[in-house]
């Protein structure tokens, strides 16, 4: 299911059981494996591929080349092979209307692991879309270096975990 506002460039491929939400954005040749939800508001870049079950977060950011593997949180930025969280889309943010106190307070909950701390209500419902869906797959989900995973407690996965 594709919902409005999306843009797909050329080459894109999205597999069965996939879905876009609304202002999703998909540069040329990306990759979508079956039974994905790339959340409101995403952006991701030329060439990303993207494993069956995956979600990626609203206002994420996903760099050209990636191969994402793990759920990307909302409001981050990731890259590489495997792809790795690189920060919080604060460009992103901004260009879609995010104040600069906002970003600034999604900024913080993130960087210490919890961004059920801001207590903004369009971001407790963003928090919310994406914790129910992560709880129907049961995917790894990255997180940012040094925090602890608000479920289980357990620090940060790395590069090395599997997917």
């Amino acid at each position: 299911m594709i919902e409005d506002d999306c843009y797909l460039m050329a080459y894109c491929h999205v597999s069965h059981d996939t879905v876009l939400r609304r202002n999703v954005n998909l540069a040329n040749n990306v990759q979508i494996g079956g039974f994905t939800e790339i959340q409101e508001f995403a952006t991701v870049g030329l060439s990303v591929a993207v494993h069956q079950h995956t979600t990626i977060g609203a206002f994420a950011m996903i760099g050209m080349g990636a191969v994402v593997a793990k759920d990307v949180p909302p409001f981050s930025k990731a890259t590489g092979n495997p792809a790795t969280l690189r920060g919080l889309n604060d460009v992103g943010l901004l260009r879609n209307g995010f104040s600069a106190e906002l970003v600034e307070k999604i900024r913080s909950a993130w960087q210490a692991g919890d961004l059920e701390k801001c207590d903004e209500p369009n971001v407790a419902e963003i928090l919310r879309r994406f914790a129910e869906r992560r709880a129907s797959t049961h995917r790894p989900c990255m997180a940012y270096e040094g925090s602890r995973s608000k479920s289980t407690g357990n620090p940060a996965e790395t590069d090395s975990d599997s997917a």
